[in-house]
């Protein structure tokens, strides 16, 4: 779960789009610019099959909105692991003689991961390590409040999470953009 939970944490894709990335949208130039593109999401959908006693199937899925399909840059730090990542990837496929089905997040027998085992083994990994449980989203929200923290522009981070305006980060991190309004005021101080 590690290289997906780092994903999570320095990008704010939400789990679908993480659980339906491939490697084909992934660029990394550890010289340059890297990059993942956010075209497809994997979910849990009804299945209409009635001859199966399958309630749910996964399926592959375009974004929620026209504003989710985009490119999200990648710091350097998380670029050199996620480089590191695929070719330890490649190597466990191989060695297992599994189909690379091209995602970057696979499950330990080499198919896409399953978002209610993501979630599953999100959440135990936090009760294992005494970590307050939050679900998935939650690595969503840490990316969106710390970038905001850090002095990220709210339109910058509109545009990274897909949000279809500015509007609505704001109105959905109200609570940072309030603390750091009172933060920003105090540093008036030395100006007034």
């Amino acid at each position: 779960l590690e290289m997906a939970i780092l994903i999570a944490l320095y990008t704010g894709v939400r789990q679908g789009e993480l659980l339906g990335l491939k490697w084909d949208n992934v660029r990394i130039d550890l010289n340059g610019q890297s990059y993942i593109r956010i075209v497809e999401t994997l979910c849990r959908v009804k299945n209409y099959d009635e001859t199966t006693n399958n309630k749910t199937v996964l399926s592959v899925n375009i974004p929620k909105t026209r504003h989710s399909v985009r490119t999200i840059p990648l710091l350097p730090d998380i670029a050199k692991k996620l480089d590191e990542y695929r070719m330890k990837q490649r190597e466990f496929i191989f060695e297992n003689g599994y189909t690379d089905l091209g995602y970057v997040i696979i499950s330990t027998i080499g198919t896409p991961l399953d978002p209610r085992s993501f979630q599953r083994d999100f959440k135990l990994l936090l009760r294992r390590n005494n970590i307050r449980e939050v679900n998935v989203h939650g690595l969503r929200h840490t990316f969106a409040t710390r970038a905001l923290e850090s002095g990220m522009s709210p339109k910058t981070l509109s545009k990274i999470l897909g949000h279809s305006s500015v509007g609505f980060t704001l109105d959905t991190y109200a609570h940072v953009t309030d603390d750091l309004k009172f933060t920003e005021m105090q540093s008036m101080n030395n100006f007034l």
